[in-house]
């Protein structure tokens, strides 16, 4: 008892001294463990980490159970794997202990001794007083780490614009950035309440951090703005506050709401019909129709013939090719049956178009419009900048000064596309916008002033002025991309662990089919090879019957083995473990071989005429000859299937200098296009119906299995093909493969 005590006291003051260390790059696991081997002699100590996956079977036992494990007496009948292994290497006695840190056994303290017995409980219990000092000591550097990577973040989000707060549990701003200071009209130093500052105290914000927000008007030290009020809780003593400037939001959708009781200009939304689904209450008003029974009218019955055959509507419908915006004067008939003239402007969508009509002495509403639109921009806190139609700058807000460090005269008359880290995702916005859509939410990394790469979200939307010359508005915005890449940081290394074990099990499940596969080689080939020789007679004479069920098993026997190689070949193709032998290849030649021989007969047996055609400039290629055979036999014979009369032609010849085409084209039952679609899917069969003399069901690997020799020769496979014209299977092979690149590797002296 009194050695017990010594050794515990001995344990407890060394354990101190190790965890008493005050550097931040301290080893504490590996200290650790190196003082448990000194104190207790044992040969081996280590401090392991329990981790998502790739846990050893003894660990993820006591990682579930949080009790320590020991076997004083290695053997190849060891519970676990691992201490086989042990056993293996020398080792006779092995134990483990849980090391919690907050509440969750996040390592385990693993020993291995040479001798039998060597993990008493005495010193199990000795050593199970010292695990949770280390326990506590790393979790104390796991918070101060978090704390640590906490302050940084706050230290980075707070020199953003918008302004930002931290409030504590009591109600006050424990700190704000210099923005939340400007527009709070807060003083250095003064205890301030957040009550006072934002009209909500602790429990409100506290609501809010659910995940609502709301609107809130702060005069500030300038005039009033609207803000929106975002809470994020970082702990149960304190929040996080963001204010996101809305004012210039509200203010375009008040202005919106007034439009909408204008008497002299309407907007309709139609389908691609012309069958008008919404209305402005100033359709009603400036064309005389009582409020409510414009829906469901059509937009052409509306129009003279002039208007309907500007907006393309002669047939009754938007035609797809329509251009996305169309304008000009044309006649409307109000609601009183009179004609009235008015300007049209049409602006094309995905479920129909939206079109705005205004009194045709009203066009110089488009330059007030425009106006009130340079207002906005001017106004917004987001960058906002107005291209021409060829990519060129022609303004910009203020606020692109601030988030790209450019100034409006540096920016004027530049290709907008110096700004984007790749231009072609801006291309393809504006090709976008420019057929009518809208671009809302791209995610695009751009180029400040000083090179420095920034990550923003754009909008991209088309306008026209008052001569119809378009010209693009890109809105940009930073800090909602910021929080979204956090997101999906956080969302992509929830799901890496999952996606790995799915890889995982694919890969199992292939290796599964390919043993399988094998082992049932091995009878099968016994079972033919003795089928043919009894039907050869070598066992005695069969009388017809006999011969007639021999052949049967001879044939169903050969069957079930090219099924049995398709599986292997579209396993070991999904395992990327096929390798090419790449010879030259005669391809007049190719038609000599027994496979593509045999074909020609069962074709000809059948009453199918069967040519091969190899145009006479047509050279070698380089090509693994085998797999080349297994490409025609699967095309040929799913050729030969599905034709029951007529032709099946082979036709080779080049494509170009580099390339050759094959088409292996049949007069069968041919192709639905929802078979296409599907037709180089792993285990599609397509449906039979019509033929005479329906085949075997086979595996629906064969096409499946081309495509992947194909690809392998770095060529593609088309189909072509309609129902009861026949089919045309072609692809194009290089005539010479190109050859991998092959590492480098550096030479010492």
């Amino acid at each position: 008892m009194a050695d017990n005590i010594v050794a515990t006291s001995k344990l407890l003051t060394d354990i101190s001294q190790v965890l008493n260390g005050t550097q931040d790059n301290i080893d504490i696991p590996n200290n650790f463990a190196g003082l448990v081997t000194s104190l207790f002699g044992i040969d081996k100590a280590t401090v392991t980490e329990i981790k998502e996956e790739a846990n050893s079977a003894v660990c993820e036992y006591i990682s579930n159970t949080k009790k320590a494990y020991v076997d004083n007496q290695l053997s190849e009948f060891s519970a676990f794997p691992e201490l086989i292994g042990h056993k293996n290497a020398g080792y006779r006695s092995y134990a483990a202990i849980p090391i919690l840190v907050d509440g969750k056994v996040s390592f385990v303290l693993e020993m291995l001794s040479n001798f039998e017995n060597k993990f008493s409980p005495d010193m199990m219990q000795i050593l199970s007083l010292g695990t949770p000092l280390l326990g506590y000591a790393l979790m104390y550097r796991k918070e101060k780490g978090k704390n640590l990577k906490l302050a940084t973040y706050f230290d980075a989000a707070f020199s953003d614009s918008a302004p930002q707060l931290l409030v504590s549990s009591s109600g006050n701003i424990i700190k704000a950035n210099k923005s939340a200071m400007k527009k709070l009209n807060l003083s250095l130093g003064a205890e301030i309440k957040v009550a006072g500052a934002l009209g909500l105290d602790f429990a409100a914000l506290s609501s809010l951090s659910k995940g609502s927000s709301t609107e809130l008007v702060i005069s500030g030290y300038a005039e009033p703005s609207v803000y929106n009020v975002t809470v994020s809780k970082i702990s149960e003593s304190m929040l996080h506050v963001l204010l996101i400037d809305s004012t210039s939001s509200s203010i375009l959708k008040s202005t919106l709401t007034a439009m909408d009781y204008s008497e002299d200009m309407a907007v309709v939304l139609v389908d691609n019909d012309f069958i008008i689904k919404q209305a402005s209450k100033g359709f009603s008003q400036f064309l005389g129709y009582p409020q409510g029974m414009v829906t469901g009218k059509s937009l052409l019955d509306m129009l003279d013939q002039r208007g309907r055959a500007l907006i393309g509507g002669e047939d009754g419908r938007i035609k797809p090719d329509s251009s996305s915006i169309i304008a000009g004067t044309v006649q409307l008939l109000t609601g009183n049956s009179t004609l009235t003239r008015a300007h049209i402007v049409m602006a094309r969508s995905f479920s129909g178009a939206v079109v705005a009509v205004s009194k045709a002495s009203f066009e110089e509403y488009v330059d007030i419009a425009s106006e009130n639109l340079n207002d906005f921009v001017s106004t917004t806190s987001d960058v906002v900048i107005k291209i021409d139609s060829l990519g060129f700058i022609k303004e910009c807000n203020l606020a692109t000064e601030h988030v790209l460090g450019y100034t409006k005269e540096e920016l004027l008359n530049k290709d907008v596309k110096m700004l984007y880290e790749d231009p072609a995702m801006l291309d393809r916005d504006i090709a976008y916008a420019k057929n009518g859509g809208k671009v809302d939410s791209t995610y695009v990394n751009l180029f400040k002033k000083d090179r420095a790469t920034i990550p923003v979200t754009h909008y991209v939307r088309m306008l026209k002025g008052n001569k119809m010359d378009e010209y693009y508005l890109i809105l940009i915005k930073e800090l909602a991309t910021k929080q979204l890449l956090v997101s999906q940081d956080s969302i992509i290394k929830e799901n890496f662990g999952y996606i790995k074990k799915l890889e995982g099990n694919s890969e199992l499940k292939s290796e599964f089919i390919y043993n399988i596969s094998h082992e049932l080689k091995t009878p099968l080939t016994s079972i033919i090879g003795f089928s043919k020789f009894l039907y050869g007679g070598e066992f005695g004479q069969l009388n017809d019957e006999q011969r007639d069920n021999i052949k049967t098993i001879i044939d169903e026997a050969d069957r079930l083995m090219l099924i049995i190689n398709q599986i292997l070949d579209a396993t070991k193709l999904d395992a990327n473990k096929v390798e090419l032998d790449f010879k030259e290849v005669d391809l007049a030649e190719l038609k000599n071989s027994p496979s593509i021989t045999a074909l020609e007969e069962a074709a000809q047996k059948k009453g199918v005429q069967f040519s091969w055609t190899v145009k006479y400039d047509t050279p070698k290629i380089m090509a693994d000859q085998n797999r080349l055979i297994q490409v025609f036999v699967n095309l040929i014979g799913n050729a030969i299937k599905f034709t029951e009369s007529g032709s099946i032609t082979v036709n080779i010849e080049n494509k170009s200098k580099n390339k050759i085409v094959v088409s292996v084209k049949d007069t069968g039952m041919g192709i639905s296009p929802e078979d296409k679609q599907k037709l180089f899917r792993k285990f599609y069969q397509v449906p039979r119906k019509g033929l005479v003399k329906p085949e075997g069901t086979g595996t629906g690997l064969g096409l499946s299995i081309t495509r992947d020799i194909i690809k392998l020769h770095h060529g593609k496979i088309k189909v072509d093909s309609e129902v009861g014209k026949g089919s045309n299977f072609w692809f194009i092979l290089p005539i010479i493969q190109r050859q991998p690149r092959k590492k480098q590797h550096s030479q010492t002296a």
